[in-house]
């Protein structure tokens, strides 16, 4: 059952006693199905003594907007309270619920700025890809100002998909207030893109000894289609804080938000390619569109890490797909695709970028995103591939395997008896330290471990047995 409930009094008190009008306000509600409640239906209650008006939605509800419209017959303004109580129709499922508050209710700092934050849950699990608005009113005459709020670990947000929408607001204006001036604030969720889903969230601790109460990784319930309007509080500003001028776009203070999220999707080594992505930044902090992009690449961690001025400049001219001269508004997914110049083997790129506003305010530079371009090599690589037939009695732990190594292997001798070393020899372009422990792991214990040149049996003394353990790997340095 739905209940729409309508307070109705005549404005503000008047010489210690409130006036009334002597006509009720008309109540009209448009269902998702096309039909009509209005003051003729019998699920519609007026009581002008008591200066309500209460609809209750008989059975269940159907799902869908539903639009209310309030007619006032009076020539004088009234003031209408409305209040709407709902149930879900499914007793296991949570409803969405929207929270909201400012990082400070006083503002003492010049130029004065502020964020807002908004939690959408959906019982105790976070409600992502919701569409968050937070709506400031600001003094008089200077109109509201609409503010979307971002949960994607960027600028204001400090958790990408957590359920906690944030941005900054900084457009406060100077203004005649007998007192500190005050903004309010009203906070919209809704799915008008209709991509919101809750999600259930694992969090760190002691694992359960029954693995099945563990939930499964999960894109998410699509929540369907919500509204829910919370108050974010009011808002403060200190009489002595410096406001900024923004009828003058020089004075500009602001720069955009430190871009976070930089990585390198995709690198092509045939192509010399690499291809970045980012989330696209504001151009005050995370409000607003940035104008320009500055990307950056060393081969020297730490030139990008701490002096980011001096490393190679990148340009549009640099890209195969993408651009860096027109970002997109803030919250946007940025994608560039970059040709580099071939480096040889094991050649390592560092990138940063920073976004710049209108006015020349540079962001501070990302976190560093880095891949490593290999050239091939224009040698034949093949397997190297040793198999061990054990002494009579001797039972290997492993009798087969294969490995990559460089250089050539031979035996220190010909006429190798079957329980010795069969090797098919080969060139190879690299070697690892993983490939050195893997030929070693063929025999219970090795004296060095250097650059494989030769493999050869120890000498056998008498009429000794040979045994899988005497077989010797001398190798000199692997770098």
């Amino acid at each position: 059952m739905t209940v729409l409930r309508r307070l109705l009094r005549n404005g503000p008190a008047q010489a210690r006693r409130r006036l009334y009008s002597n006509q009720a306000v008309d109540v009209k509600i448009n269902r998702p199905n096309g039909g009509i409640i209005d003051s003729n239906d019998p699920q519609y209650d007026s009581n002008f003594a008591s200066r309500s008006i209460i609809v209750a939605i008989d059975d269940i509800a159907e799902v869908g907007e539903w639009l209310y419209e309030v007619h006032n017959p009076d020539s004088r303004n009234q003031v209408v309270e409305i209040s709407i109580d709902s149930k879900s129709i499914d007793s296991s499922t949570e409803p969405i619920r929207l929270s909201s508050t400012p990082s400070t209710d006083m503002v003492t700092e010049s130029p004065p700025m502020v964020t807002i934050y908004a939690d959408v849950k959906q019982g105790h699990s976070p409600v992502l890809n919701a569409h968050v608005i937070a709506a400031i009113e600001r003094p008089s005459p200077f109109s509201i100002v609409d503010l979307q709020l971002f949960d994607s670990g960027t600028g204001a947000d400090i958790t990408r998909d957590d359920g906690v929408y944030s941005g900054y607001f900084v457009e406060f204006v100077e203004a005649s207030c007998s007192t500190a001036c005050r903004y309010s604030i009203q906070v919209t969720a809704d799915d008008v893109d209709g991509n919101a889903v809750s999600k259930v969230t694992s969090r760190l601790g002691a694992m359960p000894r029954n693995y099945s109460v563990i939930p499964e990784k999960t894109e998410g319930t699509p929540v369907g289609d919500f509204n829910r309007v919370a108050s974010g509080g009011v808002i403060q500003v200190d009489n002595n804080v410096d406001y900024v001028d923004w009828s003058d776009p020089s004075a500009d203070p602001f720069p955009p938000s430190r871009i976070t999220d930089l990585r390198v999707v995709e690198t092509s080594i045939d192509n010399s390619t690499v291809t970045l992505t980012w989330t696209a930044t504001g151009d005050d902090h995370d409000q607003g569109i940035a104008s320009l992009y500055d990307l950056r690449y060393d081969t020297n961690f730490s030139t990008v890490a701490h002096d980011f001025e001096n490393c190679d400049q990148l340009s549009n001219d640099n890209l195969t797909d993408g651009t860096l001269s027109d970002p997109l508004p803030s919250g946007g997914a940025e994608s560039v695709t970059l040709k580099m110049p071939s480096s040889g083997v094991g050649f390592t790129y560092y990138f940063s970028i920073r976004a710049i506003d209108d006015v020349g305010n540079a962001g501070q530079p990302s976190n560093i995103a880095q891949t490593t371009i290999v050239t091939s090599p224009t040698s034949t690589s093949t397997t190297i591939a040793t198999s061990v037939t054990p002494a009579s009695g001797v039972t290997p732990s492993m009798q087969s395997t294969s490995a990559t190594t460089v250089g050539h292997v031979e035996p220190i001798s010909t006429g190798l008896d079957s329980w010795q070393i069969a090797a098919i020899i080969a060139i190879t372009a690299t070697v690892t330290v993983g490939s050195v422990a893997l030929i070693a792991g063929l025999y219970s214990h090795y004296k060095k471990m250097k650059k494989m040149t030769k493999v050869e049996p120890i000498s056998n003394k008498g009429t000794q047995t040979p045994r899988l353990c005497d077989v010797e790997v001398v190798m000199t340095d692997v770098y």
